[in-house]
């Protein structure tokens, strides 16, 4: 039974680009999956945009059709809203105020309605401030308040994309994470992205153990959210099933097991991205 039940509470969540026809999904390896991104706008309005690249098909339409095909298999369907660049630009606009806010979360169950989804996930990359990180906690809570109202109590996901440490982006220090851990079902941690061509050096993506000179890893990011409060029930650490190619200054073919090398022309930034 004890068995059973920790399977039943497993997540194994992929993402899946709205803009792409995705073939030969996996779907027996998956208990959830994002349809990565629905657009808000500033007045928080909530909608998929754009068509899907060598295809007839709106966003929209491909969208209804990976709801159905993951229905169909039993998992779980989610909207991740937000998401890298300008997106999670006009994320924050949408819940600056009061006003912006409470239509954005009307529209979010409404969204929940019409594509028959199971869920919401906030891809807010990254609040900038604490004035931000307050705007981001208050909608947690209020589209946490709308979904149980609307759906019943626990009937939809509500999660949360995570920074790689334990902040909630890189100008924002560190808080209480209980209230926001309060309002989700889960966290997922970006545990990848820790170097690239923006670094000082090449390394793995996503290392699990920290590289010898850079504390950035799988291990470092999950201990220091589990650290700093986060539940580990509520933890999902994300892989990266891509790399990052980088233009090296020396060459590494003349010993191919040395990972790390002066990247060419780079653009330094403080910490991983």
């Amino acid at each position: 039974a004890a068995a059973s039940a920790y399977q039943d509470s497993r997540v194994v969540l992929g993402y899946f680009p709205v803009q792409r026809i995705v073939k030969d999904v996996p779907w027996d390896s998956l208990t959830h999956a994002n349809i990565a991104f629905a657009f808000a706008s500033d007045s928080g309005n909530i909608t998929f945009i754009g068509d899907v690249v060598n295809s007839t098909l709106t966003s929209e339409q491909n969208a209804r059709q990976l709801i159905s095909d993951g229905h169909a298999k039993g998992v779980k369907m989610l909207a991740a809203v937000g998401g890298q660049g300008n997106f999670s630009d006009h994320l924050a606009v949408a819940l600056s105020s009061p006003n912006t806010r409470n239509t954005f979360i009307s529209n979010a169950v409404q969204f929940v309605k019409d594509y028959n989804l199971d869920g919401i996930d906030m891809d807010w990359e990254y609040p900038k401030n604490l004035t931000e990180a307050q705007n981001l906690l208050s909608a947690l809570q209020g589209t946490r308040k709308a979904l149980d109202s609307s759906f019943g109590k626990g009937t939809k996901l509500l999660t949360i994309t995570m920074y790689n440490h334990p902040f909630l982006g890189p100008g924002v220090p560190t808080v209480d994470y209980t209230p926001y851990s309060d309002a989700v079902d889960f966290g997922m941690v970006m545990a990848y992205d820790y170097f690239g061509s923006w670094s000082d050096y090449s390394a793995p993506n996503a290392p699990f153990l920290d590289v010898p000179f850079y504390p950035g890893s799988f291990r470092n990011t999950t201990d220091a959210w589990l650290d700093a409060g986060w539940p580990a029930e509520k933890l999902v650490a994300g892989l990266a099933f891509y790399g990052h190619s980088s233009i090296v200054s020396t060459d590494m073919t003349t010993n191919t097991t040395n990972q790390y090398v002066r990247i060419s022309n780079h653009t330094s930034l403080t910490g991983p991205v």
